[in-house]
């Protein structure tokens, strides 16, 4: 899906590839796509499923990080750090980008 059509989407409202860059502004468009992050709520999701699945809460938490390529669930820390870097002037030349910050977990 383009980066264009979720937008419009979330916003309700017809965008172009012009609206990625408003140079009178500067400013960039481009979006942070996490996976399963470590914390409460990943918890509390991992419960509902264990629950409703009949398996115990580590058992859940061994088949989704073993999902993922790097074996873990990312931490918050891991989100923030690619927010920084897009919000750098690093991230200068980037726009209309979706970064998944998942540890290789696939996204649907």
């Amino acid at each position: 899906m383009k980066i264009t059509s979720v937008t419009s989407r979330i916003l309700r409202v017809p965008l172009g590839k012009q609206n990625f860059y408003s140079s009178p502004y500067n400013i960039r468009v481009n979006a942070v796509c996490p996976g399963p992050i470590e914390g409460g709520r990943i918890e509390d999701v991992m419960a509902h499923h264990a629950e409703v699945e009949g398996k115990t809460i580590p058992q859940i938490r061994r088949a989704w990080e073993s999902a993922a390529p790097m074996n873990r669930f990312i931490e918050p820390r891991e989100v923030a750090a690619v927010m920084l870097f897009l919000c750098s002037a690093d991230a200068s030349a980037m726009t209309g980008q979706a970064l998944n910050v998942t540890g290789g977990f696939l996204m649907a």
